[in-house]
């Protein structure tokens, strides 16, 4: 059985001008036995890693990485020293159904010195975590660039339904596929910004609500988040990931009619990435 129940938790779930801000974006991990799992790693997942010791006792690290953007991979050398001092082996997992995008990863690992690496393949990574398959599948980074792209993950448990994660994208063709599918257990997906134009290439929380059925907002998960997404995801009935963050606290208001309160003093404010007063109400900062 997972420890984890087969849900992923979070070593950091938060864009750069949310409340993490050193490259933090969302970084996820599931536990079985004495194996680890974790989904791309950025210089702030590293040190919660390491502040954490929740590498010690585990006998094999696998490391998911979804695409070569800095705030997903630059954590890496840090994580294979640390592996090294537990007595952790780690193994990377790449995207080897998308050529393009491990040709990326593996440029800019050549880039931050990180050239020699074990790698572990997907099948292999899936049996050790107790799961059925684990796939990946390209997805749309940014909407004006053709080039851009990412890697969802599709992990499939034991009883058959799917744990969809999709990292950085722009791609509603993908989320209309995924709610759609029968089989969808959860689905973790970006929802970065409060309104579709603030950004081309992280799906905004307004267009999740106009296309996921209320009925499925609760097993939906949105990671990624700045700071002004976080109220209006849980007034429409979204899961959020910073419930999720490991070993981090979390007090989250215990009553609910409060979120619409604070939403009004947040949409009061003119500028919310600076002066949203919610910050500091929903989400006390601790430093590693």
């Amino acid at each position: 059985m997972m420890q984890e129940d087969a849900k992923l938790r979070f070593f950091s779930c938060f864009a750069k001008n949310g409340r993490e801000s050193v490259y933090g974006n969302n970084s996820a991990f599931m536990v079985n036995d004495d194996n680890i799992l974790i989904i791309d790693v950025g210089k702030l997942a590293a040190r919660r890693i390491d502040s954490t010791n929740i590498l010690k006792g585990m006998k094999k690290a696998f490391l998911i990485l979804t695409h070569e953007h800095r705030d997903h991979l630059e954590g890496v050398p840090y994580l294979s020293k640390l592996c090294k001092s537990t007595g952790t082996e780690l193994y990377l997992v790449l995207p080897d159904n998308i050529a393009i995008i491990v040709l990326r990863i593996e440029n800019k690992l050549k880039a931050l010195g990180f050239e020699k690496y074990e790698t572990a393949q997907p099948a292999d990574v899936a049996q050790a975590m107790n799961l059925k398959s684990i796939e990946f599948e390209p997805m749309i980074h940014h909407l004006q660039n053709e080039q851009s792209i990412t890697s969802a993950i599709i992990m499939t448990q034991q009883n058959g339904l799917k744990l969809v994660y999709a990292t950085d994208h722009y791609d509603k063709g993908f989320v209309d596929k995924t709610i759609a599918d029968p089989l969808l257990g959860r689905f973790y997906t970006v929802g970065t910004h409060r309104e579709p134009g603030e950004t081309q290439s992280h799906m905004p929380i307004r267009e999740l609500i106009d296309v996921i059925p209320t009925i499925q907002r609760p097993d939906t998960t949105i990671m990624h988040m700045t700071s002004e997404v976080v109220v209006p995801a849980k007034i429409a009935g979204f899961h959020t990931a910073d419930e999720l963050l490991y070993q981090v606290p979390f007090r989250p208001l215990a009553d609910p009619s409060k979120y619409q309160q604070l939403l009004t003093i947040y949409n009061g404010t003119k500028n919310p990435s600076r002066e949203n007063p919610l910050k500091h109400q929903l989400y006390p900062v601790r430093h590693f």
